[in-house]
Formats: structure tokens, sequence, C-alpha cells
């Protein structure tokens, strides 16, 4: 059995990704799926609080860009996820992860004349 975790950006503030747990008590063809949604605002002071409701209330994180606290509020809800492995919540027999971002455009360095 496989795990799978789907990250996608849509309009910049909004992710959500899906966890796909295949455990000793699924059945082989129906893995138990749950999918995450992670908002993301910004927040008085000029961060941004991202946080994955209503799902796993308190994996929330702030960060400098709305992709930064992105990043660490997935980050805090594997954590979350991943200790309700280790308490026997969910026993998988194996767990695929993949991570699917939008790619990015860097601008080159400028050559010297």
């Amino acid at each position: 059995m496989v795990g799978l975790i789907t990250l996608c950006l849509i309009g910049g503030v909004i992710t959500w990704f899906g966890i796909y747990v295949a455990t000793s008590q699924t059945q082989p063809s129906g893995p138990c799926a749950a999918n995450y949604t992670l908002e993301c605002m910004r927040d008085n002071d000029g961060r941004f609080l991202a946080e994955v409701v209503p799902e796993l209330p308190g994996a929330r994180a702030l960060g400098a860009t709305a992709e930064d606290a992105m990043a660490k509020a997935q980050a805090v809800a594997l954590r979350v996820l991943a200790e309700r492995l280790e308490q026997g919540e969910v026993t998988p027999r194996a767990i695929r992860i993949e991570l699917r971002v939008p790619a990015m455009t860097v601008d080159a360095p400028a050559t010297p004349t």
C-alpha cells in the first residue's frame, strides 16, 4: 500500500493537499484518504499566516512571505499527521510523499559587459 501527499497552489493564497494512507485496516483497492485546505492571509503586522482549516486545528505558521508561511504550515501539518501515526491512530504499511509546487521563475544575474 502507498500513501500520497499532493500539494497544489491555487491563486497564490490557498493551497490544498491530500494524504492517502493505506493501512492494515483498509481494503487494497480503497485506501483511506483525506484532503486538507491550507489558507493564507496577511496579518496586521505584514507577516503572512497560513493554517490548515478546519481539518487540523492548530496547524498554522507565520512567514515573511505567503510561500514561506504555507511551507511552514505544511511542515506543521505533516508533523501532526506523523504524531498521529506514532500514537497508533493510523497504522500504515508504507507511505510515499510527493510534493507538487508551482514552478518559479528566477531572473538570471546580469552579466558584466
